[in-house]
């Protein structure tokens, strides 16, 4: 299609309105449109010339003589959810810092779950500030407001997400976040179960077995995300004293995948000498995984951890919250070490925290030197006493015959 100047549309009466005839560009070509403009009887009538002027501020608002409208107007636009399968696929295939693969699944339960089913089959041109605003009062009442926050901002990256060839967004918007009414997040409502040490202290009192006991020692005393912890083998991870644990892959559901949340997760876990003791004598001569499940073979999975073992002493010793889950001993040593006053890059990198300023990259030779991070380990210590155990071993399901004969 050529390159018009543009056009001034066609004033008409109709009732007791004017009414403004124009042009649209569609992609089965171009079509009439009519639009009120202005009341021609009564106290707020206009004249036909004030009509036009008026006319005309309404045809450059909507950009109907834009080449920008032209081109978005006759591309043929895919569906939401055509687009949001391109999106996300760049976003993990993308060279400049890709998603990591553990985000995936969440964005893909926040499409699956909410976006598609109500912006799924809509063209992504449609998708704009009033269907948002639907989309977020079916979301109200159901969700948190930082949930829907996060998905909200994950349909607008989407819609933004198409480009013409010169690396441009063809669907502009205008975001507003006051007409869609985005609830405001208040960090002092959303839920970030903490522990004290007298409580950490009765969590582990209450252990039967040494897995549970060893893994609720373990977790406050280093802050490794549970995932981190249940993938650690003893021959590859921990040195020969103990005191030393290196975090270089995780567990995503029964499995153990070998990349980790964030680039800064990949880290060596300095041991206080008494947790070192512990885990020494936890070890024994034993090889594999740190926390096998009951057959020996598999790492154990966090929903069974959390449903089976903490959430029952949470709610025995009144301490449950909806939705505790064992970050919460990521928090308390994310406290002891500040309390302590733990080198701020130290405490990022036992965390596996991303750096956050240019003085945490120079005083990266700082972490290579292990004894120094040994006596800074030893000077914070865990923060809680350890009770005396009353647990039981820990011992392995037996292989059946069927399954011997079957390994052999």
């Amino acid at each position: 299609m050529s390159r018009r100047c543009g056009q001034r549309g066609y004033i008409e009466p109709k009732g007791n309105k004017w009414h403004l005839r124009y042009w649209y560009d569609t992609p089965e070509g171009r079509a009439h449109g009519s639009q009120p403009i202005c009341y021609r009887v009564g106290k707020e009538k206009k004249t036909e010339s004030e009509a036009y002027r008026l006319g005309a501020e309404w045809l450059a608002a909507q950009g109907i003589n834009t080449e920008e409208h032209l081109q978005a107007a006759t591309t043929p636009f895919a569906t939401f959810r055509q687009q949001s399968e391109v999106w996300l696929e760049g976003l993990q295939t993308r060279t400049r810092r890709p998603i990591p693969k553990t985000s995936v699944p969440s964005i893909q339960s926040a499409l699956n779950c909410w976006l598609l089913p109500s912006l799924g089959d809509m063209a992504l041109r449609e998708v704009n500030n009033a269907a948002l605003r639907q989309l977020v009062g079916k979301m109200k009442g159901h969700l948190a407001p930082k949930t829907i926050n996060t998905y909200v901002n994950i349909a607008k990256e989407v819609v933004e997400s198409l480009l013409n060839e010169d690396g441009e967004p063809v669907c502009v918007r205008k975001w507003n976040n006051d007409f869609i009414d985005v609830p405001i997040v208040n960090r002092r409502e959303q839920r970030r179960p903490k522990l004290k040490k007298e409580q950490i202290r009765g969590i582990i009192a209450s252990c039967k077995t040494e897995w549970e006991r060893m893994l609720y020692i373990l977790c406050p005393a280093t802050g490794m995300r549970i995932a981190e912890a249940l993938a650690v083998d003893i021959n590859e991870h921990i040195n020969a004293e103990c005191s030393v644990i290196q975090i270089r892959r995780q567990v995503k559901g029964n499995k153990v995948v070998h990349y980790l949340k964030t680039e800064a997760a990949h880290r060596d876990v300095d041991l206080a000498p008494c947790i070192s003791k512990l885990l020494r004598k936890y070890i024994g001569s034993r090889t594999g995984l740190l926390f096998p499940s009951k057959t020996g073979r598999t790492p154990m999975t966090y929903s069974n951890v959390r449903r089976r073992s903490l959430h029952p002493k949470l709610v025995a010793l009144e301490l449950y919250i909806p939705g505790a889950g064992m970050h919460c001993f990521r928090r308390f040593r994310n406290s002891v070490l500040k309390k302590n006053r733990c080198p701020d890059h130290l405490e990022n990198y036992w965390l596996g925290h991303e750096n956050r300023d240019i003085g945490h990259e120079y005083s990266e030779q700082l972490q290579e030197d292990v004894e120094w991070r040994q006596e800074i380990a030893a000077q914070v210590g865990i923060g809680f006493d350890i009770p005396e155990p009353s647990v039981v071993p820990n011992v392995p399901k037996k292989r059946s015959k069927k399954e011997l004969v079957k390994a052999a």
